[in-house]
């Protein structure tokens, strides 16, 4: 007599059916167990996302999944994106011809300090530190002013047109000038140059007059003799009266000379070279980019092929 199987609760909905243990003996329990398939691995390829491993073949990716691999890029496919490629190269060259030319001409300047003691580094500081000032007040408006001046042009011709630098973070202050020519910017250049020599130096002038006016006024107005100071005739006087004014006044003029710095112009302007446009750079650009986005569309394009 057989012993009846063993009842099994009935399945969860939405979950399969449990199998029903064999009994001992039995043709069913004679069979080998059927082996499930294997789970394909997971790799990755090229970018951030997995792909199965597909049946027969390599890891899959992009252009192979699911048994379909995409047909590499034909020669006319090819030749089509070299084509396109060199024409928008061509229409960027000719667009920069038509854009107007810009030409900068440059000179410049040596800022030095007064100096007794040879060459220090508190000088060379202080020279370096003037060049840095100065390069703000190259495009100011009574550089501009004067540049205009020279050239017999109207200030508002010039506006944008003149800027200043230091050569290197040195005691060297660039003048630089743009113009739709080479003589032009050359010219403009030099008058630049020559304007912000004499600018500088009225500058540094007027400064120094005003501190020796300020200087004499203050002298004038201290007495030399105080109140407990024995009496003296007046030729004496006079004399020490005389004696310290020319004291004073000699050590002002002496730090009023070595705070003055001299202004040596070691280029006028030299010749002009063009800044703007360069139609071979940007030729060059729109090949590169048209070449790569044309490739990257043709890939994406072709019809996919079962294999």
């Amino acid at each position: 007599m057989s012993t009846p199987a063993p009842k099994r609760d009935p399945a969860p909905p939405g979950f399969p059916p449990q199998p029903t243990l064999a009994r001992p003996g039995s043709e069913r329990a004679a069979r080998p167990p059927a082996r499930l398939a294997p789970v394909a691995p997971l790799s990755r390829i090229g970018d951030r996302t997995r792909w199965p491993v597909v049946e027969g073949g390599g890891a899959g990716g992009p252009a192979e999944l699911n048994g379909t691999k995409r047909s590499p890029l034909s020669l006319r496919d090819s030749a089509l994106c070299f084509v396109v490629s060199v024409l928008a190269a061509i229409a960027a060259y000719g667009i920069g011809h038509r854009l107007p030319a810009v030409y900068q001409a440059s000179g410049t300047i040596r800022v030095a300090t007064a100096t007794q003691s040879g060459i220090a580094d508190s000088n060379v500081t202080a020279e370096n530190d003037l060049a840095s000032q100065y390069a703000q007040l190259v495009s100011s408006g009574p550089v501009v002013a004067m540049t205009a001046k020279a050239l017999g042009a109207p200030p508002q011709a010039l506006s944008g047109t003149i800027s200043g630098s230091t050569v290197g973070a040195q005691n060297v202050l660039e003048v630089a000038a743009t113009a739709g020519t080479p003589t032009g910017a050359v010219q403009r250049a030099r008058a630049a140059v020559s304007a912000v020599a004499l600018y500088l130096t009225q500058l540094t002038a007027q400064f120094n007059t005003a501190y020796m006016i300020s200087l004499e006024s203050r002298i004038r107005n201290t007495p030399i003799l105080g109140s407990k100071t024995p009496s003296l005739s007046a030729p004496a006087v006079v004399a020490a009266f005389a004696n310290s004014r020319a004291t004073a006044l000699f050590q002002a003029l002496r730090d009023a000379t070595g705070n003055q710095p001299a202004f040596q112009i070691v280029n006028d302007g030299g010749s002009a070279s063009q800044t703007a446009p360069k139609p071979k750079l940007y030729a060059l650009v729109a090949f590169l980019v048209v070449l790569l986005l044309s490739l990257r569309v043709a890939f994406i394009a072709r019809s996919p092929v079962v294999r």
